[in-house]
């Protein structure tokens, strides 16, 4: 369950000028005889969270080290730093054929699971309303796609609820399309992992992964031991990253660091 300060989501909004637009998250490549089609991107939409972490440490008092510029340009899959704590995703269905398309089940397939991140934290969080749809514990031995309810006045006050596909099936209409924004949430751990999408056409049942081929998507949970950490401070004319103190931060009631896992 995700209550109180375990889990922050939301949208990290515009004030993050300068970190351009995200990078498509996968795109499933399709023959002209393929009646789906399958479109992806990473959605600061559906999340709160915008931080990362890395491996490396980036001593404090460097204002401008290379981690941070790569950040600043493609924090999403700079090969440096992984997406921590939660990692959110727009996900378009199609049917380009004549009939209905199905979609009878959804869920993470986790390929790599290695010990969280600990160098440096960046943190970056921000206001917002968060629209999420379906949700993923990527620490689960079955990490299907969950509803995720409201259970509290806050909008922290959220829980994942039932396998959403296991009641529930989703019908795409012919030469129409289904948008699914995904969540997905890490144990102790940092995972790297892909979606399955599995449908049904004309009574042919079709599977598709996001992302396509040998790609994957990568997402730590958050450690305890960060070496050093910075936040971000998107305001006009105070834009840039302020060193903190790690185990202080993660200990006040509003951070998330050492409490965003659920394992």
């Amino acid at each position: 369950m995700l209550s109180g300060p375990k889990f922050v989501l939301g949208v990290v909004v515009t004030a993050l000028v300068g970190f351009g637009v995200p990078k498509l998250a996968g795109y499933l490549e399709n023959e002209a005889a393929d009646p789906v089609q399958v479109h992806a991107e990473f959605d600061r939409d559906a999340i709160l969270d915008g931080s990362v972490a890395s491996r490396g440490v980036t001593p404090v008092g460097v204002n401008s080290p290379q981690s941070l510029k790569a950040f600043s340009t493609n924090y999403q899959e700079s090969g440096d730093l992984v997406k921590v704590g939660v990692q959110g995703f727009k996900v378009v269905i199609g049917s380009v054929g004549d009939s209905d398309l199905t979609i009878t089940d959804m869920r993470a397939v986790v390929v790599k699971r290695t010990p969280v991140l600990a160098g440096s934290l960046f943190f970056i969080t921000a206001q917002g309303e968060k629209n999420i749809q379906l949700a993923f514990e990527l620490s689960s031995p079955n990490p299907v796609a969950r509803e995720v309810s409201q259970r509290g006045p806050k909008p922290t006050d959220l829980g994942i609820g039932d396998a959403y596909f296991e009641s529930d099936h989703v019908t795409v209409g012919p030469h129409h399309n289904k948008v699914f924004q995904l969540v997905a949430y890490p144990g102790r751990q940092t995972y790297e992992y892909k979606f399955r999408v599995k449908m049904v056409y004309n009574g042919k049942t079709l599977i598709r992964t996001i992302p396509a081929g040998d790609r994957t998507y990568r997402l730590s949970g958050y450690s305890r031991d960060y070496a050093t950490g910075y936040q971000w401070n998107g305001k006009p004319g105070l834009a840039g990253w302020s060193p903190i103190d790690v185990p202080r931060y993660c200990a006040s009631k509003d951070a998330l660091c050492g409490h965003a896992s659920s394992q």
